[in-house]
């Protein structure tokens, strides 16, 4: 028993292990997660050229670098897509996360297409975000999922696949945001999910990345923004008690991929 509530239920908990253990046995091969940078929303890890191209060229091509998919073509669009419905004196923002963040690729040069919101344009963090999950999703399509999984399972599986590129810090930094407005007596209030996974597993998630890679606690909540530092040492606790799955996971060794034509 637990002397205080865990940040994820049994249940998620018992999904993520096994997710994130096909994601080992799948990938590790080629990216091997202790050899995985945690990558922060920091100049560190995405400087910025004044004079070079783009800020969201610049940062799509950092992320492709973190994820190892450098001999992948990319191509990038900026959409008009704001999301939201004036309502009168309520302002409703639905999330992304009623759709997949990529659509099929039938492009005959195999140039894969990434698209974000002009919404990011002023939030780099969003838009590493919305990189990563782009890349996490292609990613993990290129291996044969397992008949017991449930084919709604992939957008989450996708999601983890991020983390495990070394993004789980954004991810969790941008998976809900909220902010109020307004004037006159009235508010709008305007939310935003980033992603399928809730807040609680992406941070749990984050952090057994950072566990099997050799990462210090320290170096996750430095880079996380103060709200969610609660929730981190949720996490912290409830891993103390999962002992069992991080050695589970650290054990595996990763099989040959069956790539998908």
């Amino acid at each position: 028993m637990f002397g205080k509530p865990r940040l994820i239920d049994k249940h998620t908990e018992a999904w993520f292990f096994d997710r994130f253990a096909w994601i080992l046995e799948n990938f590790s091969q080629e990216k091997p997660v202790n050899r995985t940078e945690l990558v922060t929303p920091s100049p560190e890890h995405f400087p910025v050229d004044p004079d070079g191209a783009s800020v969201p060229e610049q940062l799509l091509r950092h992320v492709i670098n973190y994820s190892g998919v450098d001999h992948w073509t990319f191509s990038l669009e900026r959409v008009d897509e704001n999301g939201t419905k004036d309502l009168g004196s309520a302002l409703l923002l639905y999330p992304l996360t009623q759709a997949s963040p990529v659509e099929a690729n039938d492009n005959e040069d195999d140039c894969l297409p990434i698209t974000y919101p002009d919404r990011y344009d002023t939030s780099a963090q969003h838009l590493i975000s919305c990189f990563s999950s782009h890349i996490g999703w292609y990613l993990a399509q290129t291996v044969e999922m397992p008949e017991e999984f449930d084919e709604e399972e992939f957008p989450l599986i996708a999601d983890l696949m991020a983390i495990y590129l070394g993004f789980g810090v954004t991810r969790s930094n941008t998976s809900f945001d909220s902010q109020s407005d307004g004037e006159f007596g009235w508010h709008a209030w305007s939310t935003e999910r980033q992603g399928f996974l809730t807040e609680g597993t992406t941070i749990f998630a984050t952090l057994v990345f950072a566990e099997l890679a050799g990462i210090e606690v320290e170096r996750v909540r430095t880079g996380l923004k103060p709200r969610l530092h609660k929730q981190l040492e949720k996490a912290r606790r409830q891993i103390v008690h999962s002992q069992d799955d991080i050695a589970r996971l650290r054990a595996l060794e990763p099989r040959n991929l069956s790539i998908v034509d």
